[in-house]
């Protein structure tokens, strides 16, 4: 993978996700990041896809790079799940202002395990193309 200017992940984690500060405010916090770093790429590409990506192989990078975002979302999707599953059971606080609390959090709770496979699924399929594009270069001029 190539260098980048711009602070690694693991830097980036351990200055403002220091572990183990798993405070709700930090999730919340890096999941916020982790949609606008997705932003940014959607805006990159809308506005400069030939420039951000110019050779197939960028294409195959970025594959890469997003069979392990929609690989890593699979394991949230799954725990999220299985903690609503839990709340409804143990909390007795929970109320619902239309219906019944346990309806709503078992059927959001399937929700999350049916985003937690298409994730997976996802994951496979860029894997995939990221696989086909290692088959594929360019020529260039002072190659030929």
């Amino acid at each position: 993978m190539p260098e980048h200017e711009h602070p690694v992940a693991d830097e980036l984690i351990a200055k403002y996700w220091p572990h183990p500060d798993y405070s709700k405010d930090r999730v919340a916090s890096a999941l916020d990041t982790a949609a606008e770093l997705l932003r940014f790429v959607n805006h990159a590409l809308v506005n400069n896809s030939a420039g951000a990506l110019p050779h197939v192989q960028d294409v195959q990078d970025a594959a890469y790079r997003l069979k392990l975002i929609s690989s890593r979302m699979a394991q949230p999707a799954e725990i999220l799940a299985q903690r609503l599953l839990r709340m409804t059971d143990e909390d007795p606080t929970l109320y619902a202002t239309e219906g019944n609390a346990n309806t709503h959090t078992h059927a959001a709770a399937g929700d999350l395990a049916r985003a937690s496979a298409r994730a997976t699924d996802t994951s496979e399929t860029f894997d995939a193309a990221f696989n086909r594009l290692g088959r594929v270069g360019h020529r260039f001029p002072d190659e030929e």
